[in-house]
């Protein structure tokens, strides 16, 4: 990663202070759920959105562990994984699908 590590437990102690109930129950979604939730129900999903914080997180759960068990999701680290990575990298300013968002695949990932 080509964050400074400063930057990145920056980003990680921010996704952590400010993390939401709301957002909790997304991370404890089963992957049917999640899908669900991302492609039907876009814009009232709560989650962390940010790419460096997500990235942050990825990090963090890169050794087998996230962060975020430590506040009761017990998802499994692997799905997690996918979702932080999915998260920080499913973003971008060109909007390439024309309304803020893409599909989701089966995985939980923009398409």
């Amino acid at each position: 990663m080509r964050s400074p590590t400063r930057v990145l437990d920056r980003a990680l102690d921010e996704a952590l202070s400010g993390f939401t109930a709301k957002e909790a129950a997304f991370y404890r979604l089963d992957l049917d759920g999640r899908v669900r939730e991302l492609s039907q129900q876009w814009d009232d999903v709560n989650f962390i959105d940010s790419p460096l914080q997500n990235l942050a997180l990825f990090r963090d759960a890169a050794d087998g562990r996230s962060v975020l068990r430590d506040v009761g999701i017990v998802t499994d680290n692997n799905t997690l994984l996918a979702v932080f990575l999915g998260t920080a990298f499913g973003q971008d300013d060109s909007d390439h699908c024309g309304h803020g968002h893409c599909r989701i695949d089966d995985a939980g990932l923009p398409a």
